[in-house]
């Protein structure tokens, strides 16, 4: 049998509350009927795809993927960071009503973009070289601590009921041992909470949502030249978790709704001002195991 496609929009709103127009298109299920198609389209709020751009090959937007008992699974593009527990149950229930094989496994793909450095970046700069994280010994070291993290995902770790903020551990390159990089210092604390407790990591299967940055640093030992500071700049790759959330409803541009600037935002804004960073990528918070927090 011919697989059946639905093409569509939908009105997205970013982790960092860029609003945008998006198309995709999903494979309907063979025993999808119309009612149920309709439902889906409800549930997603989905759109006829005549009113939709083109998309953007460096961007993936959120999507909920859904693996059925039967083998087959569909995936749809998640509008907002909001009530994604609910959705999925909604999702859930539809197949069990209708007498349906059912979800037996449900994902979180979180958002990606692959580098927007000249969106965050308010103004021009002039990129000097940093330092090197590993130091004079070449011996990586690392700052390592706990941080207080907003989920997207609400988990049931037993009792008590559902939490939304959890602690988890970070681990950063670093120059000095339990000192953050010295050029991101002041960056890093508009990105996370850092706490200080002792904790047992809880059973959180979820990635969190992080920036990952490119800077060009100068490489330790070696002569530093002033009239050309990059001669001995190598590029070095830094992961920084964020601490915070906002659930972001879309609200229709009427006039023209300016993009919200959120934590999430105002983190990202601050790593690219620093004069040694030279690129950017964000992954949303992913999770292979939604199904089990339902």
């Amino acid at each position: 049998m011919a697989k059946k496609y639905h093409s569509y929009g939908i009105k997205y709103v970013a982790d960092r509350g860029k609003h945008l127009l998006l198309s995709g298109r999903f494979i309907i299920p063979s025993d999808v009927n119309d009612s149920m198609l309709s439902d889906l389209i409800s549930i997603f709020k989905l759109l006829p795809v005549t009113e939709i751009p083109c998309p953007d090959s460096g961007f993936r937007p959120r999507r909920l993927e859904f693996l059925r008992e039967s083998g087959n699974s569909f995936s749809l593009i998640l509008a907002e960071n909001i009530n994604i527990l609910g959705i999925c149950r909604q999702v859930r229930d539809l197949f069990i009503n209708n007498n349906k094989s059912p979800i037996a496994c449900i994902k979180l793909i979180g958002e990606f973009w692959q580098n927007i450095y000249f969106e965050l970046l308010p103004t021009d700069k002039t990129i000097v070289p940093g330092r090197d994280s590993r130091g004079v010994t070449g011996k990586q070291l690392y700052y390592k601590g706990l941080f207080k993290y907003e989920v997207d995902v609400p988990f049931r770790p037993g009792p008590p009921p559902i939490k939304t903020e959890i602690i988890l551990p970070f681990r950063m390159a670093t120059a000095v041992v339990d000192q953050p990089p010295e050029d991101y210092d002041t960056a890093i604390s508009n990105c996370l909470e850092e706490v200080e407790t002792i904790a047992c990591p809880p059973n959180y299967q979820c990635v969190p949502r992080c920036y990952s940055i490119i800077s060009a640093v100068h490489q330790e030992g070696s002569a530093f030249d002033a009239q050309n500071p990059f001669k001995s700049a190598v590029k070095q790759s830094l992961k920084i978790p964020i601490s915070s959330r906002e659930a972001i409803e879309y609200i229709e541009p009427v006039p023209a709704y300016p993009d919200l600037a959120n934590d999430i935002f105002v983190c990202g804004r601050e790593l690219v001002l620093i004069p040694s960073t030279i690129c950017i990528s964000y992954q949303g918070e992913s999770c292979n195991f939604v199904h089990k927090y339902l």
